[in-house]
């Protein structure tokens, strides 16, 4: 009867060659940098597959830049990078994940402007919305010490 070994098989052995020409620490590098394919680095914003995560406290100018940039760069197939981003809405921003709910869409050539139309309606308010904001910051300004009223 023979007798079963854990943990050890025949494709893992190595011989002294291999060690000798380095095989083996590019096998193991090779592994290592696909691993870090899908992770970012430390002050990394976004990778080749992975998009710019948003959470709804940035920039939402600097997200739409980012995201841009992204899709010029990413190695993912068309049909994966909206529903990939759609994935990247983190934080106060996760309810933007049932908004964008037309899957055909998204995986469709035509991905980054359903994503965009329905995210910059929830950041980027019409014009009647901006008018009324600066009217009321009127009221806030004062003339300094030449200010009459209290």
């Amino acid at each position: 009867m023979e007798e079963y070994s854990y943990g050890e098989s025949d494709d893992h052995e190595t011989s002294e060659d291999d060690d000798m020409f380095g095989y083996l620490a590019e096998k193991d590098e090779q592994q290592a940098l696909a691993a870090l394919d899908d992770k970012l680095q430390a002050g990394q914003k976004f990778s080749h597959k992975v998009p710019p995560p948003f959470d709804g406290t940035q920039s939402y100018f600097q997200w739409e830049e980012d995201l841009m940039d992204w899709d010029d760069m990413t190695t993912l197939n068309l049909e994966l990078r909206g529903p990939t981003v759609r994935s990247k809405f983190i934080g106060g921003a996760h309810y933007l994940k049932r908004m964008l709910s037309d899957r055909q869409r998204l995986k469709s050539d035509d991905w980054m402007v359903y994503v965009l139309e329905v995210v910059r309606g929830e950041f980027i308010k019409n014009n009647d919305a901006v008018w009324l904001w600066r009217f009321t910051r009127i009221f806030l300004l004062s003339r300094g010490s030449l200010d009459t009223t209290p």
